[in-house]
């Protein structure tokens, strides 16, 4: 049977029922691996060995309609830094037993089918009061990421709205994966909405505090988020909390410091650089105003020229390096060549 699905396009991949209940044990709990307000997911593995991920939405009533939505952003969504989509399931409803007699109940089943993540997610490797546990080039791997995948995300007028570190999914090579499109928009990237009062939907400490006090929701509501995953990230849950009591050029400076002891100091003449740019990044994505922050596109400009910066760097570095080896090579001839005169002089004496 799945071999057959596996053929056909993400778009129409349908997964049966009853072959998913087939690879989780009926969905039994020793198969979970996550859950949230609206879903539980569960890990499963097809008959070609690939491991997949289920989520299987929870609540019923208008949850057709956030089903129907998740999918719709999904399947747009196509990018190595996004979790990515492999098929569906929708159940309309079963017959079941009422007053000995069998009626259609109507408890739909929606489950969303994504590629399974061995590295977990990134707040597993995050704590309160120090920075990642992770080396900084593997940090610096996932913040480059992440901001790619946000990049991507909202030049097809996709805002995600939950970004935080559990939604932050590593593969093997720890390269990270945006993941949970539950209450994801297509908005228009120059277009700001207002959603109903008191219909506050997200994660406290990652929502911006438009959103919070007037229920805006902008792209930069996604900056938002990525300002306070950095600073997790960068200096730990603690310090992301008391950042904005603390002046920023402080607040960079011990940043800084925190990593130049992680770093080993051959390392920290081009890190320090980076560890800067990221830190005083995180601090634009966390202003107040939503119109100061930056957008994603020109945060991933910033990262770029840092990184070609280090590139110039180092074909610097190189290029001292091989004038200090022609340099080498240069003084070797000439002691060569002395040595070598200074032998044919000797023997015109010995004889």
């Amino acid at each position: 049977m799945a071999s057959n699905l596996q053929n056909k396009s993400p778009l129409t991949r349908e997964f049966p029922l009853e072959f998913l209940q087939s690879i989780t044990n009926n969905f039994s709990e020793d198969r979970i691996i996550g859950e949230g307000g609206f879903a539980v997911v569960y890990k499963g593995v097809l008959d070609n060995g690939e491991e997949i991920a289920l989520k299987k939405l929870t609540h019923t009533g208008t949850e057709d309609t956030k089903f129907a939505d998740e999918f719709n952003n999904i399947v747009r969504a196509r990018h190595q830094n996004i979790v990515q989509y492999v098929g569906y399931c929708y159940h309309p409803g079963r017959w079941i037993e009422h007053n000995q007699q069998y009626v259609f109940g109507h408890e739909p089943t929606r489950i969303l089918c994504f590629e399974y993540l061995h590295g977990g997610d990134l707040g597993r490797h995050l704590s309160e009061e120090q920075p990642c546990g992770l080396d900084w080039q593997t940090c610096y791997k996932i913040i480059r990421g992440v901001c790619a995948g946000l990049k991507y995300l909202h030049s097809v007028d996709i805002y995600h709205l939950d970004l935080k570190p559990a939604n932050i999914l590593l593969d093997n090579n720890m390269m990270p994966k945006i993941g949970d499109f539950g209450i994801s928009r297509v908005l228009p990237s120059s277009k700001t909405i207002t959603t109903k009062p008191g219909t506050l939907i997200g994660t406290m400490g990652f929502m911006p505090p438009e959103y919070i006090d007037k229920q805006e929701i902008s792209s930069k509501y996604d900056m938002f988020s990525l300002g306070a995953i950095l600073i997790q990230i960068m200096a730990g849950r603690k310090n992301y909390c008391d950042c904005g009591s603390v002046p920023s050029e402080n607040f960079i400076d011990l940043v800084c410091e925190i990593w130049r002891k992680k770093v080993h100091p051959a390392m920290w003449s081009h890190t320090w650089k980076e560890v800067k740019a990221c830190i005083r990044i995180a601090l634009r994505c966390l202003e107040y105003d939503r119109h100061k922050r930056p957008t994603i596109r020109e945060v991933v400009d910033e990262l770029n020229r840092i990184d070609i910066e280090d590139i110039v760097d180092e074909l610097d570095r190189i290029d001292i390096d091989i004038s200090s080896v022609r340099d080498e090579a240069i003084n070797l001839q000439s002691r060569v060549a002395l040595a070598y005169n200074h032998y044919k002089n000797s023997g015109k004496y010995l004889h």
